[in-house]
Parts: structure tokens; sequence; C-alpha cells
């Protein structure tokens, strides 16, 4: 369990690296290639604020 975990927050902080390389445009996501450690998951998947 302890490797799936730090697998995870490996990907999160790749795609917050990626999010910082594309200028913070919105591009979206699948739901089913979705990370879901996503810290801005609304934004994301709905593109919401809220």
């Amino acid at each position: 369990m302890e490797t799936q975990n730090m697998i995870a927050a490996d990907i999160t902080s790749r795609l917050q690296i990626l999010d910082t390389l594309s200028n913070d445009t919105l591009f979206g996501s699948y739901l089913n290639v979705a990370d879901p450690n996503e810290p801005n998951w609304k934004q994301r998947f709905f593109d919401s604020q809220a």
C-alpha cells in the first residue's frame, strides 16, 4: 500500500508541473484517466470554481 501511495503522490506532483508549464490554461480530464488526488478537481472535471 505504501508503494501505491508514493506512486499516487508522484503522479499528482507531475500533473501540477504540467499545469505550471501549460501556463494555467484550461484543460480537462476524462474520468477514466483522472487523478483521484487532483487538488482542483471541480475545475478540472466540471469547469467550476465553486
